[in-house]
């Protein structure tokens, strides 16, 4: 289990790390909808500083983005936080933001967890 899902005050934290694959995905995911409070939550920041490697591909980033537009019909805007320098999964993550951008949420990738922290949190 290459993930760990923290609740913060006002939003979420979810780390991933080492080699990602969609199942670890999905399970945070799940882990993070399955809380009480994750309709209460304005931000979520998603770390994949620690990746090695993401083993997924741009049809699921998309599937991930219509996830995400499933869940924000219930909850409120959100700003979602992605934070990596691999370049293999900024591409992906710039997928999911183009898919994502239509709905209420806004999504941003950083290179570092205080910079992406402030943003989330402004």
């Amino acid at each position: 289990m290459p993930y760990a899902v923290n609740f913060q005050e006002t939003g979420v934290i979810v780390l991933l790390y080492g080699v990602v694959t969609r199942d670890d995905f999905l399970a945070a995911g799940h882990e993070m909808w399955g809380q009480q409070n994750w309709d209460k939550s304005e931000y979520e920041i998603v770390d994949l500083s620690q990746a090695t490697s993401v083993d997924i591909s741009e049809d699921f980033a998309m599937e991930m983005a219509h996830m995400d537009n499933a869940a924000s019909i219930s909850s409120r805007r959100r700003k979602v936080a992605i934070i990596t320098t691999n370049q293999e999964i900024i591409h992906l993550a710039k997928i999911y933001a183009k898919f994502v951008k239509k709905w209420k949420w806004e999504t941003q990738i950083f290179k570092d967890m205080d910079t992406a922290l402030q943003w989330a949190t402004l």
